[in-house]
């Protein structure tokens, strides 16, 4: 494999990691060339770190944007995020349950007026 290797971070405070994490998002394409001159011209990419059961509801939240029942999904300090239409007010998904009801409503992510789920959870 001619990739680099994975390089993991941790941040002393949330406060630190989410100004890294804002930065990276206002820059399209980072480059480690960017970081240090000395650096491969490779992407870099800035991820949430997500416990397994959260990164498979993550997983789960994307298919549903595939199947048309969410227009967007993203993670915040290791919470997952959602909007089923573009410009509507995002939601948090933690449960599978959750996700189950959203596979069974029966509207497209374009609607305006969708179902709320059973339990919404402030953002």
């Amino acid at each position: 494999d001619s990739r680099p290797p994975v390089i993991v971070v941790s941040f002393v405070s949330r406060a630190f990691k989410a100004v890294w994490l804002e930065a990276r998002r206002r820059v399209k394409k980072l480059s480690a060339r960017d970081l240090h001159p000395s650096f491969p011209d490779h992407q870099v990419y800035m991820n949430d770190h997500l416990t397994s059961h959260t990164r498979a509801i993550f997983n789960g939240a994307r298919e549903l944007i595939k199947a048309g029942k969410l227009s967007s999904v993203w993670t915040s300090d290791g919470r997952i995020l959602a909007k089923k239409h573009e410009g509507g007010k995002p939601f948090r998904i933690l449960h599978q349950q959750h996700l189950d009801e959203l596979r069974a409503a029966s509207y497209s992510a374009a609607a305006k007026s969708v179902p709320k789920p059973d339990n919404p959870l402030p953002v």
